[in-house]
């Protein structure tokens, strides 16, 4: 069944005849597996795979007829997927810290290997011998021999900034992604790091398409986020990037059809170890990273520079369609094509004519040409976009090349997509798994949350979600530029939103119904969500647990971190504002960090700080100015609860401080807490006890 009305995504016209000599029918050899995520392909193609993070378990689907049959229990919020090629299944579990090992046809969990604190990627080497996996949260990758009955361990490298997945190329490197500084570390085999790669460079606005309009021709450089997944390419040249970037101009300066978060593909050299440029025109290279808009208009064979037809994958074609809504930060106006949005995971076709991109927060798949992509036209490379269900996390691509395999990870269902009547479309969707014991509320506001294809919550068809900013429920580690000054992304991780009211760091909204109704209509240019579904995105917050946390010990706080807790409650007197059981006062102080300066936006308003000065009195905030009253607030910003704060950097209103250390040390005047004469083994255990909180 269709999961949307819409249809979407033209594919180049006079495409056919040549897909039907290259691309539409299997290739004479057999084709090796291709999946990304939380999604997984039997060797055979068979069998189909899905972690399952709500009910802990994996679904066993049969690829042919469409049914279930079975479910193995795992353990708790299974997240990644590989098969090895003796069809041995392992599968992620993030909040066991550990691997299951699964054997084909016995259907029961063999084994489970330990691992780090909130295991997310993996990867099996070429001959399925060692399984590398990532624990994002004790920052390690680990190797192991799975060649024998038990698996033996064989190294850890320690990494830093919370690593999400890893690659393993040809000649035993590895590669592994770093899901919000936006760069790539290269490891030898035996887990040395060797160098990173950065994918922080710039985009040239007319990659975006020139459909797009006139105001991108001031665009920025977008800053990269939320690296996830990383993919090969068969012949072993290329490893792609599927992530996203945010915008770092000035918010609301009146651009407002530039879009602020915007889905891209970053391409990786493995011999150079660099991020190449694909998109080229006769008169133009572009930078290495392309942003991709959501759909393709019609074209001629030759496509919009002139240059060679597209292939079409398996024949098909569709239509174009755009939306409307408005926001005051820069999402409105959408393109004339739909934006994608949120791309997670990603498979290319054994022969590298097409990348299969599953987008979590627009609830479709993107088909993109990994090497032509065309870099001024309207598509950008784009083929085609086919709505599924709702937030799709894996993908895989049959071995017939006929078929696309799609994991919608909220609505627990499978997507069947193939050629029909010229198109790719969704041909069935299978329910492979349930909400478990999550509430009926809980599960709603989570869709809602993710969702950057309602209406009710975004721009239609070039919007954003809320969860484009606060990934899985944090933060995305960006400091947003204002026309009141810089504001970092704050997590929402375990922090009871609902009582800790006032809201935003300028605490402007006392109420959370209106805080929320502010966020959706200004800030994300959504039509408003009812009261029912304003009560189900707070049951869906309230209930957000903190990632599992390695720095808390079994037995309670290690001595270092009780003495941490005593200098937080004592001497260095942070417990003053961060009190109770969330750790904050809601209040408002100046802890000395007002922006004076900043040259890459505009600095705070100093009524931030004394909303009763002569030039302030009676007036509402330049924050903007329409938007807050700061003679019913205190002078300063709200204090933000420290809960899940590990996972919070960087840190302050303004994201000055990368880590906690760098705060604790550099506070001068004593402004917030007294930690100038703390030794550096008490700010030490200092930032061991907040790393436990």
């Amino acid at each position: 069944m269709m999961s949307m009305s819409r249809t979407r995504g033209a594919l180049c016209a006079g495409c056919a005849a040549l897909c039907a000599t290259l691309a539409c029918a299997p290739s004479a050899t057999k084709l090796r597996s291709q999946y990304d995520g939380t999604l997984g392909l039997s060797t055979d193609g068979k069998l189909l795979y899905t972690a399952n993070a709500d009910t802990g378990d994996v679904t066993v689907v049969d690829a042919t007829t469409r049914q279930v049959v079975t479910h193995v229990t795992v353990g708790e919020r299974p997240a990644r997927i590989a098969v090895a090629p003796d069809d041995t299944l392992y599968v992620t579990n993030r909040g066991s810290r550990s691997v299951s090992i699964v054997h084909r046809g016995i259907w029961t969990e063999a084994a489970r290997i330990p691992v780090g604190a909130e295991p997310i990627g993996l990867a099996l080497s070429n001959d399925g011998a060692t399984l590398y996996v990532v624990s994002s949260a004790s920052a390690t990758l680990d190797a192991f021999d799975v060649s024998a009955p038990t698996p033996t361990h064989l190294w850890q490298a320690a990494l830093s900034d919370e690593p999400r997945n890893v690659a393993v190329l040809a000649d035993g490197r590895l590669y592994v992604t770093h899901y919000k500084s936006g760069t790539v570390d290269v490891l030898d085999a035996s887990g040395n790091v060797k160098s990173s790669i950065s994918t922080a460079v710039g985009v040239d606005p007319a990659s975006a398409g020139s459909g797009l309009g006139a105001p991108l021709a001031s665009l920025p450089a977008f800053r990269p986020t939320a690296l996830d997944s990383i993919v090969v390419s068969p012949d072993g040249n290329r490893a792609y990037l599927v992530h996203r970037r945010e915008r770092q101009e000035v918010l609301g300066a009146g651009d407002s059809s530039t879009p602020i978060v915007v889905p891209a593909l970053t391409t990786l050299d493995i011999s150079s170890n660099t991020a190449i440029d694909d998109a080229k025109t006769g008169q133009k290279d572009f930078p290495p990273p392309v942003i991709f808009p959501g759909g393709s208009s019609a074209q001629p064979a030759g496509g919009s520079m002139g240059g060679p037809p597209h292939p079409t994958p398996f024949g098909g074609g569709g239509s174009g369609s755009s939306g409307g809504g408005s926001s005051a930060y820069g999402v409105s106006s959408p393109p004339p094509q739909p934006w994608s949005q949120g791309p997670v995971a990603a498979v290319e076709d054994p022969r590298g004519q097409f990348l299969y991109v599953a987008n979590e927060n627009s609830d479709d798949v993107t088909v993109l040409s990994p090497t032509s992509r065309t870099a001024q036209g309207t598509d950008n490379g784009v083929l085609t976009v086919v709505p599924v269900g709702s937030a799709p996390t894996g993908i895989a691509l049959g071995q017939d090349e006929q078929t696309l395999y799609v994991h919608n990870s909220l609505d627990y269902s499978v997507s069947f997509v193939q050629r029909q009547g010229g198109q790719l479309v969704e041909v069935a969707r299978v329910t492979v798994s349930t909400p478990g014991n999550l509430p009926a509320d809980a599960v709603e506001g989570r869709r809602l949350f993710f969702s950057a294809a309602d209406p009710a919550m975004t721009v239609p068809g070039g919007g954003i979600a809320c969860e484009s900013c606060h990934l899985e429920g944090g933060n995305d580690g960006n400091v947003w530029q204002f026309e009141f000054g810089p504001r970092k992304t704050p997590s929402l991780l375990g922090r009871r939103i609902q009582d800790t009211a006032p809201y935003h760091w300028d605490g402007t909204e006392d109420d959370f119904s209106a805080f929320f109704a502010e966020t959706v209509q200004v800030r994300m240019g959504g039509l408003g969500v009812s009261q029912q579904q304003s009560n189900q995105i707070t049951t869906y917050l309230q209930g957000l647990g903190t990632p599992d946390n390695p720095f808390r010990q079994p037995g309670g706080l290690t001595p270092a971190q009780q003495a941490g807790k005593t200098l937080f409650e004592g001497k260095a007197m942070c417990i003053a504002c961060h009190s109770g059981p969330d750790f904050t006062d809601n209040g408002f102080h100046d802890v000395g960090t007002l922006v004076t300066s900043n040259p890459g936006g505009k600095p705070d308003d100093p009524c931030r700080l004394d909303p009763s000065m002569g030039s302030c009195a009676g007036t509402t905030a330049s924050a903007p100015t329409t938007h807050a009253n700061l003679a019913n607030t205190d002078h300063g910003f709200n204090t933000p609860s420290l809960l899940g704060v590990v996972w919070a950097a960087p840190y302050l209103h303004s994201g000055a401080a990368a880590t906690l250390r760098d705060r604790l040390t550099n506070n001068p005047g004593d402004r917030h807490g007294h930690t100038s004469d703390l030794s550096s083994g008490e700010i030490d255990d200092l930032v061991q006890y907040l790393q436990t909180l």
